[in-house]
């Protein structure tokens, strides 16, 4: 025990409501607290089985003191925050264990089985999380080796291109480990390698671009297979979940003009420039000789 530690005493044989203290100072003996009318209280070592007590720092003492941002951060990036659990839990725990854990901190209640289901799969994707046992509970690393170290040191557009490329053989945490290195160094990413990442499954923050330009240079052919499919085939609310507002059809016809190899387009094309007020109006000359260059 140590100063600012938190203390439980239970109430009422736990029928009542628990009392929350802090640890104000240790002694050889005893340790004095502050009980939240102010009063300080004496309390012997060890304590006695009536209280509990909650290392700074811990997920339990966050959760008592800053509720919201322990939250917050469990829906970011869950994976972290169960790995810190597993390790305050000694290290070993089954999925039931650790959901009735996570309700107990307020954290993960509106998930149901399936959700766990998958938890338990990208927990044991992480490094530092292996099996017990086959089938069994989960148990933290003491030297966790990733073997997918390399992966994840990838920059974030070399990372994208192993993503496009289709595995022979799906190795269990490597398409994670790639993600990542993805998400690490999203800022590198054009804006065609942006669209490309979400059609891959990586969970990027939105539409970080405004006034770019959208060309192919130095993107890869497989990205920009990802990336035109998922333009050809997104519903709007798709495009819009990543912040897409541009005129997509335009800006994959664009492509030719830049030098890179026509998609097939199917059916009727129409193509207006755009006049300064927003009004549709016609194309000057010049675009108008790539159309029909192109065409």
């Amino acid at each position: 025990m140590e100063s600012g530690y938190l203390v439980i005493r239970r109430q009422g044989n736990g029928k009542g409501d628990d009392c929350t203290g802090v640890v104000r100072r240790v002694e050889d003996d005893s340790a004095v607290v502050q009980w939240p009318e102010g009063q300080l209280i004496r309390i012997p070592l060890p304590v006695p089985s009536d209280i509990t007590v909650v290392p700074l720092g811990s997920l339990r003492y966050r959760s008592l003191r800053d509720a919201t941002t322990l939250r917050k951060e469990f829906a970011q990036s869950p994976v972290s925050v169960l790995v810190t659990l597993l390790g305050e839990m000694d290290g070993e725990a089954t999925v039931k264990q650790l959901q009735r854990r996570t309700r107990e901190l307020g954290l993960a209640s509106e998930h149901n089985n399936t959700w766990w289901h998958r938890m338990r799969g990208r927990l044991l994707a992480d490094p530092r999380v292996a099996e017990a046992k086959p089938g069994g509970p989960m148990r933290l690393l003491e030297q966790p080796v990733d073997p997918f170290a390399e992966e994840r040191a990838l920059p974030a557009r070399e990372a994208l291109e192993a993503l496009a490329i289709p595995a022979t053989k799906r190795v269990r945490g490597r398409q994670q480990a790639l993600r990542e290195a993805v998400v690490a160094g999203a800022s590198e990413l054009t804006p065609y390698e942006h669209v490309a990442a979400h059609a891959l499954g990586v969970a990027l923050q939105s539409w970080p671009f405004d006034d770019a330009e959208y060309t192919t240079r130095g993107v890869s052919e497989k990205v920009l297979d990802a990336a035109v499919e998922f333009l050809a085939n997104a519903t709007k609310g798709q495009r819009r979940s990543i912040g897409l507002q541009q005129n997509l059809a335009a800006w994959v016809l664009a492509g030719p003009w830049r030098g890179m190899t026509l998609y097939p387009l199917h059916g009727p094309v129409a193509i207006a420039g755009r006049s300064q007020d927003g009004g549709v109006a016609p194309l000057d000359d010049d675009l108008a000789q790539h159309v029909r260059a192109v065409a």
